[in-house]
């Protein structure tokens, strides 16, 4: 019986497979829109944390088009369900690791004074984080067991004709999953406390946005870890209703992460300024002086999050004055 457990997974459904098809043109068409505007707007590449939305999504870019199709991947050729798999594990896993060094580098931040221009140092350091370890644990799979991809449920994956599949799949995404999201919420909550310690609303709001990346990395992945587990342990049939509710919502994951980029104040002033340059329409109609400090101002705030942590620190230096002095 047990035997049994670890061999079985949820079987190939139409609806669900349907279902995770119009969420995944869904998060492939949000995921080519932040391409787009990182490739159009030239301003939204000075700011670092536009960077870090944009690999996300780029790992959405990925995943999504690993899983874009609705056939059986009974059905699909074993080397390109082996690609797709192996397209699929690297997308979930470097989306993983992006989200957890945003959530890292909002705290740092924070806590530590760090500007635009400090951060933008270690880039190459970030990148080779967000993308190698992903590709290593990609990839290093395959010289323990060769045909580790292929079908799993709906899509190429971790191939459940593996006799350990159960096990393998926990190693494979679950448990990492597991470690990413708990050090995620530890920089949430410690970013949290100092956002409600020292940062009046319309700071915290730019940065509240940001943290919101981990938020949408559980909430699309609770479902696919109690089917899990479901499955693993109660009816290797699983549920129909948890399996279709899982998949639209994981699939769902590179169009919330879009939503996210896309709405920062900082993204949004870009592509108007970028716009009004464009079409050359003025942005004020003022007189010339003017139209020009607040042109640089607009600027500045739209760029970088310079503003927004001069006000910060200025705002904790406050703080701390006044506790000294008392």
């Amino acid at each position: 019986m047990h035997e049994q457990i670890l061999l079985e997974l949820a079987p190939y459904n139409e609806t669900v497979a349907n279902a995770g098809f119009y969420a995944t043109c869904a998060s492939l068409i949000g995921s080519v829109a932040v391409l787009l505007i990182f490739t159009c707007v030239p301003e939204t590449r000075k700011n670092f944390f536009f960077n870090i939305g944009f690999y996300i999504s780029l790992s959405d870019l990925i995943f999504g088009i690993s899983t874009i199709y609705v056939q059986d991947p009974n059905e699909i050729d074993t080397q390109v369900c082996q690609i797709l798999g192996m397209g699929r594990e690297f997308g979930m896993l470097a989306s993983i690791v992006w989200t957890n060094i945003i959530s890292w580098c909002v705290f740092k931040t924070l806590n530590n004074s760090v500007s635009d221009e400090e951060l933008f140092k270690d880039q190459w350091f970030y990148l080779g984080l967000g993308y190698v370890p992903a590709l290593l644990l990609s990839i290093l799979p395959l010289f323990v067991y060769p045909e580790i991809y292929g079908p799993n449920d709906i899509y190429c994956w971790l191939s459940s004709s593996e006799k350990h599949i159960f096990a393998i799949t926990a190693i494979g995404y679950y448990i990492p999953f597991a470690i990413s999201f708990l050090l995620c919420m530890i920089w949430y909550c410690r970013t949290l406390k100092l956002i409600k310690a020292f940062i009046t609303f319309r700071i915290s709001r730019e940065f509240l946005k940001l943290m919101l990346y981990p938020i949408i990395l559980f909430l699309c992945n609770i479902g696919a870890i109690v089917d899990y587990f479901y499955v693993g342990f109660v009816d290797s049939k699983g549920l129909l209703w948890l399996q279709f509710t899982y998949v639209i919502v994981r699939q769902s994951q590179g169009f919330l992460n879009a939503l996210v980029y896309a709405n920062n104040y900082g993204v949004r002033n870009a592509i108007k300024r970028r716009y009004k340059t464009m079409t050359g329409t003025p942005s004020f109609h003022v007189d010339s002086s003017a139209s020009v400090i607040i042109e640089q101002f607009e600027s500045f705030e739209a760029t970088s999050n310079e503003y927004l942590i001069e006000k910060y620190f200025n705002m904790k230096k406050e703080y701390r004055y006044d506790n000294d002095n008392d």
